[in-house]
């Protein structure tokens, strides 16, 4: 009787550990997902930030630019009026 018992408390453990393998695995699989998730959103922004990135870039050079033009006007205003 004692082994019949210790072998239907075996099978009890058995299955409680197939039970929380399952379910850790479900957990697993979903964190694994959520993790997908959110590398493909921190994908998405950096593909935006990047390309904002770019524009602010083009219009910062485009400002030294003119700023650059101005300044050299101003310089030959100055010698025009000098002379």
């Amino acid at each position: 009787m004692d082994l019949m018992m210790q072998q239907s408390e075996m099978k009890a453990e058995v299955d409680r550990f197939s039970r929380e393998k399952k379910e850790l695995a479900e957990h697993i699989q979903e964190i694994e997902s959520q993790l997908e998730w959110h590398r493909s959103e921190r994908d998405d922004e950096i593909l935006k930030l990047s390309s904002e990135k770019k524009v602010l870039h083009d219009r910062l050079h485009d400002a030294e630019a003119q700023l650059s033009q101005l300044k050299s006007r101003k310089r030959d205003e100055l010698k025009v009026s000098t002379f």
